[in-house]
C-alpha cells in the first residue's frame, strides 16, 4: 500500500468515526431532569423522616402580617395528640394573647378575658386582624406540608421544601437553618392581600 492510500484511508476512517458521533442521540434533557427529580426526592423522604421526630417542640420567634410595622413575640409549645400553647406579645394592639388547646378548641385569654372557643381563627382575626393557620402552623414552621391535605410543593437540591399550596395558602420558606435537621428560619404564608411572616429565633425539642 502506498503512503497516499494510506493517507485517504485514515481520512475516510477519521470521516466515518465523526459522522458515527454527530449521528448518536444525544442524551434527552428530560432524562437529566428526572434523575435530578428523583435525588431530590429521595433527600426529601429522609429529611421528612428526620423532622417527623420535632413533632413536639418549643419555638420562640417573631411574627408579623402584612401592614404591621413591627413585629409581635410569639412563643409556641406543641404537644402531643395536637395540643399546643401559643403566647403572642408586643405590638399587637391588645397586649398579650395566649392560647391553649387544640385547633378546633381553644382556650384564649386577651383583654383580661377567657373565653373557650371552637373558631380560634375566626376569633384570633376578629382581635388581631389576622390569624395563623392553627392545623397547619406546626407543620409549616417545621418545612413539612400538613398532613392528609391535597398539596403541590417545591424542592431545594437538598431536599428541603422552598415552598407549598395548601388549603388556600401559600407557604414560602424563606432560609433555613444549620440546624440537623435543617429547620426554617423565616416563613411566609399568603392568602389573598395577607402575608405573615414567622422569624423563628429559637428551636427546641421537648420529649
Amino acid at each position: 500500500m502506498t503512503a497516499r492510500r494510506l493517507r485517504r484511508g485514515l481520512a475516510l476512517s477519521a470521516l466515518l468515526l465523526l459522522s458515527a458521533c454527530a449521528t448518536r442521540p444525544p442524551v434527552p434533557a428530560a432524562d437529566a431532569r428526572a434523575v435530578d427529580r428523583e435525588t431530590r426526592l429521595n433527600r426529601w423522604a429522609e429529611h421528612r423522616q428526620a423532622l417527623d421526630a420535632w413533632a413536639q417542640f418549643q419555638l420562640e420567634g417573631r411574627v408579623a402580617a402584612s401592614g404591621q410595622a413591627l413585629s409581635a413575640r410569639l412563643r409556641w409549645v406543641q404537644r402531643a395528640d395536637r395540643q399546643f400553647d401559643l403566647w403572642l406579645s408586643g405590638p399587637i394592639g391588645i397586649g398579650a394573647v395566649r392560647l391553649s388547646g387544640t385547633p378546633d378548641r381553644v382556650e384564649i385569654r386577651a383583654r383580661r378575658e377567657t373565653w373557650t372557643s371552637t373558631e380560634p381563627e375566626a376569633d384570633l382575626t376578629a382581635l388581631l386582624g389576622w390569624s395563623p393557620p392553627l392545623t397547619a402552623l406546626p407543620y409549616w414552621a417545621r418545612g413539612l406540608p400538613e398532613p392528609g391535605v391535597a398539596v403541590r410543593f417545591h424542592l431545594d437540591a437538598a431536599g428541603r421544601i422552598t415552598q407549598l399550596e395548601q388549603a388556600g395558602w401559600t407557604m414560602t420558606v424563606v432560609g433555613y437553618g444549620d440546624t440537623t435537621p435543617a429547620l426554617p428560619t423565616r416563613i411566609e404564608w399568603q392568602r389573598d392581600a395577607q402575608t405573615v411572616t414567622l422569624i423563628s429565633d429559637r428551636w427546641q425539642r421537648t420529649p
